[in-house]
């Protein structure tokens, strides 16, 4: 059911801009066919109006021209309003389409009646060569009208059809044989662009169905990348507290001692240890005893986020923390705050062989990244580091330095 509805959303999408598309193909087009028909017009009225003044006609050829060019002022003003309207998602594209072919209808009509009005009145070579002007037009709009077979058809009708009943209805036989020219290329011109109008129309689908095809592709691939994101961060982090798991803790390990080694600075590993709390847990609970890690944990984030250092979360009560570009002092010193923070929390632990609250053992190892201590015995070394601070009394922190 709902790929059935992602199907009929897609097929709304793609139809809607096809429509947008046959739609601004014909208002970006209206300019230029605007200036042709101007000049057709003016060559036909250079050419008729001697012969209209010579019978005190001329008024007509004014009374046109002055007709033809407010039509095109409208159209054009309704093609500025729609560049305008175009840029709103929620437009009506079927009805500046109807606003377009009312346009053309007028157009068309404007120049079908007005070649009848005056062929009375002029000379057959002149008349022969309106026609021609007219036969053109019509072919000539194939270019301007061709996402819109309504509209081109409208265009012919208007403007072909008054021309051919006129001739047909003056009897004579050269007109029977241009009025029959006409109806023939009416209808050639009609069936030739319908074959245009439909390879247009299976290159917009194509069109946009690839465009769709696309953006759900990029929409995937982007729905991929984001899950990949997440098992990654899933691989990488310990679910009960948020830190990095022992995974994440030995490949960023790996990774700030090759830099090390090239940079030639000491770096810092901690190990930390909650004291006693297999006593606590069993006292407490286990849910008391979660509690606290997680404190604990957010305490570790919260103090040494600024320095980069990593904190991870190795075993049960266990933590490691990695201290980059870090020298004994300073490491020593960010952890006396962090023990001395946790003595503030005073979380009761009652069964501690150390202290009345919860405390932290703490094994650091300092050294220059080189070859000849491998990232593995650093960790060795600060867990070494830890048996001697438990050994020590717990509640301390033991600092080995190379």
């Amino acid at each position: 059911m709902i790929e059935k509805t992602m199907d009929s959303n897609s097929s709304l999408t793609i139809r809607y801009l096809q429509q947008r598309e046959r739609v601004s193909f014909l208002y970006d087009r209206f300019p230029p066919g605007m200036v042709i028909t101007l000049i057709v017009a003016s060559v036909a009225i250079l050419l008729t109006g001697y012969e209209l003044y010579l019978q005190m006609r001329e008024i007509w050829v004014y009374a046109w021209v002055v007709g033809l060019v407010v039509i095109q002022i409208a159209r054009y003003r309704l093609k500025v309003a729609f560049d305008l309207a175009i840029t709103d998602a929620n437009t009506d594209f079927g009805r500046w389409q109807r606003l377009f072919t009312a346009g053309v209808c007028v157009t068309a009509a404007w120049q079908g009646f007005g070649a009848i009005l005056v062929m009375p009145y002029v000379s057959d070579s002149l008349q022969l060569i309106l026609h021609v002007f007219l036969l053109a037009m019509g072919a000539g709009a194939m270019a301007f009208l061709a996402t819109s077979m309504l509209v081109y058809g409208c265009y012919l009708l208007l403007m072909m059809m008054p021309v051919t009943i006129y001739l047909f209805s003056e009897g004579r036989p050269d007109g029977l044989v241009l009025g029959g020219m006409y109806l023939f290329m009416t209808l050639g011109y009609y069936i030739g662009f319908r074959r245009l109008n439909y390879m247009i129309g299976d290159s917009l689908t194509l069109r946009f169905e690839n465009e769709a095809l696309v953006g759900d592709l990029q929409r995937l691939l982007s729905r991929v990348a984001e899950s990949n994101k997440e098992l990654d961060r899933l691989a990488t982090t310990d679910e009960m507290t948020g830190a990095a798991n022992f995974r994440a803790f030995r490949v960023h390990l790996e990774k700030q001692y090759r830099e090390h080694m090239l940079s030639r600075k000491k770096m810092a590993l901690a190990v930390l240890n909650i004291d006693d709390f297999y006593e606590y847990n069993h006292y407490y609970g286990q849910d008391m005893g979660n509690r606290t890690i997680i404190r604990i944990v957010h305490l570790l984030m919260s103090e040494l986020a600024q320095s980069d250092a990593l904190v991870a979360r190795i075993n049960g009560a266990e933590f490691a923390v990695i201290m980059p570009d870090a020298t004994p002092q300073s490491a020593r010193l960010a952890l006396d705050t962090v023990t001395q923070k946790l003595q503030d929390m005073q979380i009761e632990h009652c069964r501690s062989n150390t202290s009345d609250v919860v405390t932290l053992s703490v094994g650091v190892y300092c050294a220059l990244a080189s070859e000849a201590v491998a990232p593995r015995e650093m960790i060795q070394r600060a867990e070494q580091a830890l048996r001697q601070a438990r050994k020590k009394g717990a509640g301390r922190i033991e600092l080995l330095d190379s």
